[in-house]
């Protein structure tokens, strides 16, 4: 048995200030730590006056996720990007990396909505490998249970004759041909 899922959604704000004279090919590094959930999107304000002197991109455990590609960045000016990212992502995974070849401290604003879903709360757990036969009707058994390719019945699979004969798969046990080859 388990609980029904409950979806949460998040919006989490981060303020990136760059110092003068920052260079590209050393931008300052902020960690950006969330929770374990999928990441929706990300939203990087630009404010007036970074005028193209300023880069921004995230990264996700090393890899560059915003702009997408690798050592690009969004070089923009009073204007907000909204990206859709639709990736699972961990609680200290994210990073933000930015530069300032300007002569002024610039900010970047960033925001990330995140949607989790609680991890179902079981209450009762079968063995694997057990029979199926008091499971519910249209009950499914549970293929990552199962060792790579073993399908067949019980016997089949050289299975304990204690086990009663059931169908070993990944379909509706109530749809399952006697024999599966």
């Amino acid at each position: 048995m388990t609980t029904p899922n409950q979806p949460m959604s998040q919006l989490w704000p981060l303020t990136v200030t760059v110092p003068v004279n920052t260079p590209e090919d050393t931008p300052i590094i902020v960690p950006w730590p969330l929770t374990d959930a999928n990441l929706d999107w990300i939203d990087i304000i630009v404010p007036d006056g970074h005028n193209g002197l300023t880069g921004v991109a995230v990264y996700w455990s090393g890899t560059q996720i915003v702009p997408w590609g690798t050592d690009t960045w969004i070089v923009a000016n009073n204007e907000k990007i909204h990206t859709p990212t639709n990736t699972y992502i961990t609680i200290s995974g994210l990073s933000v990396y930015a530069y300032n070849l300007g002569t002024f401290d610039h900010s970047f604003y960033l925001r990330a909505h995140v949607t989790y879903t609680t991890a179902p709360v079981v209450t009762q757990a079968g063995t694997v490998g057990a029979s199926m036969q008091n499971a519910p009707e249209g009950a499914t058994y549970d293929e990552s249970l199962t060792p790579a390719g073993l399908t067949g019945t019980s016997s089949e699979l050289g299975l304990s004759e204690a086990i009663p004969e059931q169908p070993v798969s990944g379909e509706s046990l109530t749809a399952l041909p006697e024999t599966v080859s």
